[in-house]
């Protein structure tokens, strides 16, 4: 992709983190941003649209199922877990959610109300 510009690959990777959001969350994401990230700037329609040809490529490529021979969850491929009977399909999700913290357990960072993420 030249769009006539150097783009950095952090910038490239959250790219393809947003094409990954639903509508709803493109949204949310958009009114959480601060007001000098959302301003409008000026992209060229040919930048625009080699950047939209790039991302819809990477979609493609990326778009190929996973096969019931990749890895899963707890060490099982697909075909494993979903061979699981029911009983043992529940059991798996109970003793991995009792590996996970509670809310309550979770550290509480207070950050101020105008806190950014270093660049």
């Amino acid at each position: 992709m030249s769009i006539g510009i150097s783009v950095s690959p952090r910038v490239l990777r959250v790219l393809s983190l947003i094409r990954h959001l639903e509508t709803q969350e493109r949204s949310q994401l958009g009114q959480l941003l601060p007001p000098d990230i959302t301003s409008p700037s000026v992209v060229s329609e040919e930048a625009r649209a080699e950047a939209v040809e790039y991302f819809q490529d990477e979609t493609r490529r990326r778009a190929a199922s996973p096969s019931l021979e990749d890895p899963f969850i707890a060490g099982l491929t697909y075909r494993q877990y979903f061979a699981l009977a029911d009983d043992e399909a529940d059991a798996l999700w109970e003793d991995l959610g009792a590996e996970v913290p509670s809310l309550e357990e979770l550290p509480v960072i207070e950050v101020r109300s105008d806190a950014r993420l270093p660049a």
